[in-house]
């Protein structure tokens, strides 16, 4: 057998040697995904069966590079709203120059509108790839001073935004939330959406993580705008009463 014979051979049998490896380890993300799901109280499936892409298309990231393709979703009801985490690919550029990028992605649905949007980069360092999934506005808010927590207003809800008792309310939150948390675990705050996202899409734990970011933000914002709520029943309780008493 020639040089040329062997080489194909011992081609063919890493090859073979690799897939075998890949197999396994997919095996292995699937059953801790399950366990995971299990143990969060979620339904997982390896696959995509709700056209995620098209679901929260609304959000950039949903919408960067092409053959975007989307699994191992868990999803299920919560206190606070539907929630969704999945693990997102996409390619960039083509040819040589093709790239393939993979997330992990958590959304939360929730059953009201902020007034604003939350931002924060999965990766803020200099020119980090894919770092700022956002389009930011020039009078976005940031902490600290030109940091990587960015937020700005965004639609009109007297009922939401009598919720938040100063400007920086929402970053001194998305602090809180965000403080312990993983450097690469990125926030996005989006209407009713809250996702949080991190490109090491290969983890069990960013998963969880995930999927902790968006309930905690999401607990905090229900707890405020309970507050508010709470608050406007008071005043106008006060209010008829002094009529009364007049």
């Amino acid at each position: 057998m020639g040089i040329i014979q062997w080489a194909l051979l011992i081609a063919s049998g890493l090859a073979g040697i690799a897939a075998v490896v890949n197999m396994s380890r997919q095996r292995r993300f699937r059953r801790a995904m399950a366990r995971l799901a299990r143990r969060l109280k979620l339904h997982y499936t390896p696959e995509d069966r709700l056209d995620l892409p098209a679901r929260f298309a609304e959000l950039r990231l949903m919408r960067r590079g092409h053959n975007r393709r989307t699994g191992h979703v868990m999803t299920g009801a919560t206190p606070c709203g539907c929630i969704t985490c999945f693990r997102l690919a996409y390619e960039i550029g083509s040819g040589g120059c093709r790239d393939v990028r993979q997330w992990m992605v958590a959304v939360l649905e929730t059953d009201y509108d902020l007034p604003f949007r939350v931002f924060r980069p999965a990766d803020d360092r200099a020119g980090a790839p894919d770092a700022w999934l956002d389009v930011i506005p020039d009078g976005a808010m940031a902490s600290p001073e030109e940091g990587p927590i960015r937020v700005w207003k965004h639609g009109d809800d007297d009922a939401t935004e009598a919720a938040w008792p100063s400007e920086g309310a929402q970053i001194e939150l998305a602090s809180a939330v965000l403080r312990n948390q993983p450097a690469a675990i990125g926030l996005i705050v989006q209407g009713h959406l809250i996702a949080a996202c991190s490109p090491t899409a290969g983890s069990v734990e960013t998963a969880e993580a995930a999927v902790d970011v968006v309930m905690q933000f999401a607990r905090r914002v229900r707890g405020q705008l309970d507050t508010a709520v709470s608050e406007a029943g008071t005043v106008v309780e006060n209010g008829a009463a002094r009529g009364i008493k007049q």
